[in-house]
């Protein structure tokens, strides 16, 4: 077994419910937060993300010492810590097929298990309270799965379904791969990708029954974003153009649904997050260099940043944005190591979609849908760096950056060859 993987395996179980022995989460954190900065130093040579990646760590090292409650900062911490434990072994173990398709079989499991143990999860309340969805958003307790939390762990998932259950290069590449052992009418490219193609639409449905608006919006803006791509890496012909105007016109159609769906809540709604916003901005502002403290801005928000929309007794768990939320929990530093982060994936995307693979292009398109989706989605709502299921981030972020090597030692090749 790779000693990548090894440290990932071992130390998984205790840093996804750090709460449950903390001080067996006290001493694993000890000994693997350096070795998750060594690993990532190891392979910056292999992958520009680690940088960038490294600055996050260090900042949440940062706002952890800087907390008021470091009990609760620890618990992002390991969830930070294996993220980028996760985007070191991945990157080293998915450049070859065999690998790339093992992590990618993993991820779709991970995500799979997730949305249905989270969706399950949301059923009850959602018969008794879905009628006032305003109500659920101020009521439902900080243990309850909440339906935009449910949204948010869609969109780390499935806008790369969705791509991937399109793509016939994939599939045809994916009949070579697999061992003759494993070869059987179950696991056809064919099968497979009805697979894929169910799994996504389920999601889908998920998200639509999730009511969240910044969910449907993130996952709209998103796919057309990956249609942008893919006209801009290739000779856009005629049905690719329609293929684009019709997602636009799609998502303009689902956002003013979900508009006049609800219209009645909207404004106040927006009120409440600008509020909030407002309440975030101070609070960075006060400390631009470490921020607040990881996972501090819950407590801390009732206390020196009190809300004339939302009563001080209801636990505001994140600032309802990403990037504010970044910038809270990391500092100003962490924010900029964070769109680092992004902008360098995003970036190794486009040039791997305009690469001569098809395959390749259209990985990079999934793994490009993932990551803008859940930050488009970011805009209005969050999944804090740490939370368990950012985990999926972080391996996306990993299959980027082994997917990344793979297209530069193409080119070299070609370069040598031409």
């Amino acid at each position: 077994m790779s000693r990548d993987l090894v440290p990932l395996i071992v130390v998984a179980p205790v840093l996804i419910v750090p709460e449950a022995m903390p001080w067996l989460t006290a001493g694993v954190l000890a000994v693997f937060t350096p070795l998750a900065i060594v690993r990532l130093y190891a392979a910056r040579g292999r992958t520009p993300l680690a940088w960038p990646a490294i600055g996050i760590l260090a900042m949440a090292l940062v706002g952890t010492a800087v907390s008021p409650d470091r009990a609760v900062s620890v618990q992002k911490l390991a969830g930070i810590v294996l993220g980028a434990l996760a985007l070191a072994a991945v990157q080293a173990r998915a450049r070859s097929d065999r690998g790339f398709a093992a992590a990618t079989i993993v991820f779709v499991a991970l995500s799979t298990l997730a949305v249905a143990a989270s969706a399950a999860a949301l059923l009850p309340a959602a018969r008794r309270l879905l009628p006032d969805r305003a109500a659920l958003q101020r009521t439902v307790p900080a243990a309850t799965v909440h339906p935009n939390g449910v949204a948010g762990l869609i969109l780390l998932a499935v806008p790369g379904l969705l791509v991937l259950s399109v793509s016939g290069a994939v599939w045809a590449r994916t009949g070579t791969l697999l061992a003759p052992r494993y070869r059987s009418r179950w696991t056809r490219p064919v099968v497979l990708r009805l697979g894929t193609a169910a799994l996504g639409l389920a999601m889908l449905v998920t998200l639509v029954a999730s009511r969240s608006r910044s969910g449907v919006v993130g996952l709209a803006a998103a796919m057309v974003l990956v249609l942008a791509v893919r006209l801009v890496s290739s000779r856009p012909s005629r049905r690719a153009w329609l293929a684009v105007l019709a997602a636009l016109i799609a998502a303009v159609v689902i956002a003013g649904a979900m508009a006049i769906y609800t219209g009645s809540r909207l404004s106040e709604d927006m009120a409440t997050r600008v509020d909030i916003w407002d309440r975030a901005a101070m609070m960075i502002a006060a400390f631009p260099l470490t921020g607040v403290g990881l996972n501090a801005f819950r407590s801390l928000m009732p206390l020196v940043a009190v809300s004339s929309h939302v009563s001080p007794a209801i636990d505001i768990a994140h600032a309802h944005n990403i990037f504010l939320q970044t910038a809270l929990d990391l500092g100003l530093p962490g924010l900029c190591a964070y769109l680092a982060l992004l902008g360098v994936a995003l970036a190794n995307c486009v040039q791997i979609a305009g690469g001569a693979s098809p395959v390749r292009r259209d990985l990079a398109l999934a793994l490009a849908g993932n990551i803008a989706a859940i930050n488009l989605f970011g805009l209005t709502d969050a999944v804090p760096l740490g939370s368990k299921v950012g985990l999926l981030l972080w391996i996306s972020l990993g299959l980027v950056g082994a997917l990344h090597a793979r297209e530069r030692e193409a080119r070299a090749v070609m370069g040598a060859a031409a």
